[in-house]
């Protein structure tokens, strides 16, 4: 019978320094697609799966039992919330910069999707807290009441969340649809 999380992290919890390696082997995936929607950049979702499962390690003793993807998606979401809020000041900083300087340097992944004729924006629409909702609904496959646990939210708002994001997700995706077909001249 194989070892779930929970007792992985019991035991990590009860000081075997072993048992935190197959809770990395784990969880590491999951947890790294989950940054990558909510950040939307690769580099940063490694850093940032190191750094959470990190504080998970430190943070053992806030482990109060129950899934323990839930504990380690709340953490990712504190995580991920922070990060966003320093990429925000920064990103305001240098923008207000580059005006300054009159530069108009594309960020890397404007400059691919206008090489590519890829518009990648419609994803990105989203806010950050309506990202988490849809990642942790499509890509965990999580219940609405561990979504809320995550969100600190309660599950009627975490199903409402939900419901409004993947409407205005199919909304941008009509729309991108559409101007994608006409600038290939195709009708839709």
């Amino acid at each position: 019978m194989a070892i779930g999380i929970e007792e992985w992290i019991e035991r990590a919890k009860a000081g075997d320094p072993e048992a935190f390696e197959p809770v990395i082997r784990m969880t590491q995936q999951k947890l790294y697609r989950y940054c990558r929607f909510v950040l939307m950049d690769d580099q940063e979702a490694e850093d940032a799966v190191q750094d959470i499962l990190f504080k998970a390690y430190r943070h053992l003793g806030s482990y109060r039992g129950g899934n323990a993807m839930s504990w380690l998606y709340k953490i990712a979401a504190t995580h991920c919330a922070t990060l966003l809020r320093k990429k925000g000041r920064r990103e305001r900083l240098m923008s207000m910069l580059s005006a300054m300087s009159g530069g108009t340097e594309k960020s890397a992944e404007q400059a691919f999707a206008d090489s590519a004729g890829v518009r990648l924006d419609w994803l990105g629409r989203l806010s950050p807290a309506e990202r988490e909702i849809v990642v942790l609904r499509v890509l965990a496959d999580m219940p609405f009441e561990e979504i809320a646990r995550v969100a600190g939210i309660r599950p009627p708002a975490a199903r409402k969340r939900y419901e409004r994001a993947k409407a205005k997700l199919q909304q941008n995706y009509s729309k991108v649809r559409e101007v994608v077909y006409h600038e290939r001249g195709y009708e839709c």
